[in-house]
């Protein structure tokens, strides 16, 4: 059993990480703390009020993020770096996945070292994600057997 539930949701759009996790079999045991989104517009139709927060994801850091106590991140980072679809996709040197690689590579690994990160990530991806260099660290099982 996962116990208390507290969950940030990194590049969050309106909330629909959110809005699956309050309709998951968790949900009575699970509270988003908080939400981060670049998007003005986005912030202001937020699923809950008042828990989605403007900024520049990749001026996140441990500090700001350690005293939230989240034992869950839901991150739905850009799919563009990474899709299948687009044969100029430049993954992990794209601008736009910049973010990202800031959390998994900058702000996590200090987490982890100071024993206050997160014990599950739920990523929402692309099937390039999933094979990009930009998860050295193994954060994704290969699935690449399952379609």
């Amino acid at each position: 059993m996962l116990g208390s539930i507290r969950a940030l949701e990194f590049y969050s759009g309106i909330g629909g990480l959110h809005f699956a996790l309050a309709r998951s079999s968790v949900a009575s045991n699970a509270t988003v703390v908080r939400a981060f989104d670049w998007d003005q517009i986005a912030c202001a139709v937020y699923t809950a009020p008042g828990i989605a927060h403007r900024v520049d994801i990749s001026t996140l850091n441990a500090e700001s993020l350690e005293p939230l106590n989240a034992n869950l991140w839901l991150l739905s980072p850009a799919c563009q770096p990474y899709t299948v679809l687009n044969p100029n996709a430049k993954g992990a040197s794209d601008p736009r996945a910049q973010s990202f690689l800031h959390l998994i590579e900058g702000v996590l690994p200090v987490l982890v070292e100071r024993g206050t990160a997160p014990t599950r990530l739920l990523v929402e991806t692309s099937q390039g994600l999933r094979s990009e260099s930009t998860f050295p660290l193994k954060l994704l099982p290969d699935n690449s057997s399952r379609k």
